[in-house]
């Protein structure tokens, strides 16, 4: 077993461990929407979170439509989890609406695209120019 699949293990049992132990007692008081949001990011990330060992080793060869394609995802599955955590963790006693909600969720996959597109393409560029 290589270094990125036991990595890529170790974040998927995270993920299962902190989805169980943070979000079980806050379902209850989601939204049908914000409940399928957060199902669906989780489903994304655990599928990214097995492929990344073989995420990383095709990027480098993907065209940017298809990786631009495959970040858009990847960053809103995470955006979705990251707000989650952030308002669990600290505004557990707040009472958010879905809209504010969703902007913050918003704002925060722009901010995950650009920079992960912008890690991606300083990598590539350098693994190129190597």
């Amino acid at each position: 077993m290589d270094f990125w699949t036991v990595a890529a293990l170790l974040f998927c049992v995270g993920l299962i461990s902190s989805y169980w132990t943070l979000f079980r007692p806050e379902l209850l008081h989601m939204s049908p929407v914000r409940r399928v949001v957060l199902a669906f990011a989780t489903v994304i990330s655990l599928v990214y979170g097995f492929s990344m060992a073989h995420v990383l080793d095709i990027a480098r060869y993907l065209h940017t439509l298809p990786l631009a394609i495959m970040l858009l995802l990847s960053s809103a599955a995470s955006a979705a989890l990251i707000v989650e955590m952030i308002r669990v963790a600290f505004f557990r006693e707040a009472t958010w609406r879905d809209k504010f909600h969703f902007s913050i969720v918003v704002f925060c996959w722009v901010a995950l695209f650009l920079l992960q597109f912008a890690l991606v393409d300083i990598s590539r560029s350098g693994l190129s120019q190597g």
